[in-house]
C-alpha cells in the first residue's frame, strides 16, 4: 500500500485595503486618481471658484503604462470638474507618496484662501 502525503504552505498576507479610484473629467480629458486625490481636487476647484480666483496643481495619475506621472491642471471658476467611477483595477498603488504629498498641499491651499460666503468678513 501507497500513500501520497501532500504537503501544502499556507502563507497569509494581511489583505490590503481597498483603492477607490475615479476619473477626474477635466475639459476633454480623463485623468485616473485615487478617491481621496479627486475629492480633494475638486474641493479645492469650489474654493477657488468661490474665493473668485485661480490656481495650477501637479495631479498625482498614472500613465498608459501604469507609471507615477504628475499632470498640471489650472482650476479656474469657469472651468468644470467632474468625478467618475472608475474600474477598481485601473490604477494601483503607482505614485502614493505622491499621492500623500498632494493631498497634503492641496488642502493647505484650500485653507490659505480667504473665506467666503455669509459673515465672510466677521472670520477674517
Amino acid at each position: 500500500m501507497i500513500f501520497t502525503v501532500a504537503v501544502f504552505s499556507i502563507r497569509f498576507v494581511p489583505r490590503r485595503e481597498r483603492l477607490i479610484v475615479q476619473y477626474l473629467h477635466y475639459g476633454h480629458t480623463r485623468i485616473l486618481v485615487s478617491d481621496m486625490v479627486g475629492k480633494v481636487v475638486l474641493a479645492y476647484s469650489a474654493s477657488l471658484a468661490q474665493a473668485a480666483v485661480a490656481d495650477t496643481i501637479a495631479v498625482p495619475t498614472v500613465d498608459d503604462a501604469g507609471l507615477p506621472v504628475t499632470v498640471q491642471l489650472m482650476l479656474a471658476p469657469a472651468i468644470p470638474v467632474l468625478l467618475e467611477p472608475a474600474p477598481e483595477d485601473a490604477l494601483e498603488d503607482a505614485g502614493d507618496l505622491a499621492a500623500q504629498d498632494f493631498l497634503t498641499d492641496a488642502r493647505w491651499r484650500i485653507s490659505a484662501l480667504p473665506p467666503t460666503g455669509p459673515g465672510a468678513r466677521h472670520r477674517r
